[in-house]
């Protein structure tokens, strides 16, 4: 499967105005899930989109947030445009659907791996690949 480079993908994150407190858990969220990933590799279970699956699966997540300001976070005005712009185009949709369609060209396979994680998040689904367990 044709991956984004983790340049590509930080680089998705300016674009997009990620809200720093999204784009810190993304990263979070990726070293954890390749920390996982190397103990399954132990045990002989290979998982190849761990690390750019993990980075980018909150990239949209604006679009279901009501709110920018988390925790004393204060949002700049590009991060509001953009999120005030995504919201609109994407209103009532989970935050995958707009990853996917952003990545969708490029990325076919990997853009649908991130629309089934968001299906999976809202236990639309239960058979689960080991990639998307972890």
């Amino acid at each position: 499967m044709k991956l984004p480079a983790e340049e590509e993908c930080y680089a998705l994150f300016r674009q997009y105005n990620v809200p720093k407190h999204i784009f810190e858990h993304c990263i979070a969220i990726s070293n954890f899930g390749l920390g996982i990933a190397l103990k399954l590799k132990e045990k002989g279970v290979s998982i190849d989109l761990v690390k750019i699956g993990g980075l980018l699966h909150d990239l949209m997540k604006v679009v279901v947030l009501d709110k920018l300001d988390y925790e004393g976070y204060k949002p700049t005005q590009a991060e509001i445009n953009t999120w005030k712009e995504l919201r609109a185009r994407y209103k009532y949709r989970h935050e995958s659907y707009p990853a996917c369609d952003i990545l969708k060209d490029k990325y076919p396979d990997f853009a649908k791996f991130l629309l089934r994680e968001g299906e999976l998040s809202q236990n639309m689904i239960t058979d689960r690949s080991w990639e998307e367990k972890v």
